[in-house]
């Protein structure tokens, strides 16, 4: 198995320490928010922190 999937050895220990998604009922427009955040963050040399900080402006407008 760990041919095909080799993380799969891992598993275990990451579900022992996983949270559940946050329960927010605008929890759609943050996932789309963060998405975009990702995807400018593979396509462009702009520093992370940046696209973070404006990711989360985002999100706390929407409140």
């Amino acid at each position: 198995m760990n041919e095909i999937i080799p993380y799969y050895h891992k598993l275990e220990q990451l579900h022992e320490v996983a949270n559940m998604l946050p329960q927010h009922k605008n929890w759609t427009q943050i996932a789309k928010i963060i998405d975009e955040m990702v995807l400018k963050a593979m396509h462009t040399t702009e520093a992370s922190a940046s696209l973070i900080e404006r990711a989360q402006n985002q999100i706390n407008e929407l409140n």
